[in-house]
C-alpha cells in the first residue's frame, strides 16, 4: 500500500544519488564513502522480485533471503539469514517537486531522518544514479536491538513517486551482507504509477 502526501507535508525525495556514480567511477576503498559496504560473497546469485502491480523490481539473493508480507508505505520487504533487511517504501505526492525541491533533497532527507530518529548518528549523503533515475543515498549508524548499519536510498520517479529503500544490517554481519545490500538497491527499477496521471 502506498501514500499519498500532501503538498504542505510532502517530503523532498532523494535529491541526486551518488551510488551509481561512486562504484563505477570505482573509486579505491579508502576514497569510497561505501567502502564499508563492500566485501561478502562475491558468488552470491540473485533472482527478480516483480511488484505484483508493475510498478518496480529488485533482486534479491536466491539464497537465505526471502520476501516478507508487507503492509503500509512498504510494498516489500526482504529479510536475509543473521538479520539483514531490506524495504521498499513508495510515498505518492499530491504534486510534482519543483526543481528547487529536488536539489534540496539530499538535506530535506537527512533532516526527516534527524527529526524521526534522533539517536541516530554518522550521517552521510551523496548523490547518485541509479537504473530508476537520479536520488539520493544516505548512511547512518544507529542502535537497535544491536548496532546496525542503515543506507537509504531515495529516489523520484516520475513526477510524483518517491521510493525509499531502506538496507539495515546488524554491524556484525555488514561484511557479509554490504555487498548485497549494495547490489539489491542498485538493481532497483521502477515504473511511474499509472493511477498518478490520473490525477
Amino acid at each position: 500500500m502506498s501514500h499519498s502526501s500532501p503538498l504542505g507535508h510532502r517530503p523532498v525525495a532523494g535529491s541526486a544519488l551518488s551510488i551509481m556514480c561512486l562504484l563505477s567511477v570505482g573509486l579505491a576503498a579508502s576514497q569510497n564513502p561505501l567502502a564499508k559496504w563492500f566485501g561478502g560473497d562475491k558468488n552470491t546469485s540473485y533472482q527478480t522480485f516483480k511488484d505484483p502491480s508493475g510498478r518496480f523490481e529488485i533482486d534479491y539473493p536466491a539464497k537465505d533471503w526471502k520476501p516478507l508480507p508487507s503492509g503500509g508505505s512498504s510494498l516489500a520487504v526482504f529479510s536475509g539469514k543473521d538479520g539483514p533487511t531490506l524495504f521498499v517504501d513508495h510515498l505518492r505526492l499530491e504534486e510534482p517537486l519543483t526543481p528547487d525541491e529536488i536539489g534540496a533533497m539530499p538535506e530535506v532527507e537527512v533532516a526527516r531522518l534527524r527529526e524521526q530518529q534522533p539517536k541516530v548518528k554518522d550521517f552521510k549523503a551523496d548523490r547518485v544514479d541509479s537504473k530508476a533515475g537520479r536520488g539520493v543515498i544516505i548512511q547512518y549508524s544507529r542502535i537497535g536491538t544491536v548496532p546496525e548499519s542503515v543506507m537509504q536510498l531515495s529516489i523520484l520517479v516520475g513526477p510524483q513517486d518517491l521510493y525509499r529503500l531502506n538496507g539495515i544490517v546488524p554491524d556484525k554481519v555488514l561484511p557479509k551482507y554490504g555487498s548485497m545490500i549494495l547490489h539489491m538497491i542498485q538493481s532497483f527499477k521502477a515504473q511511474p504509477d499509472p493511477s498518478a496521471a490520473k490525477n
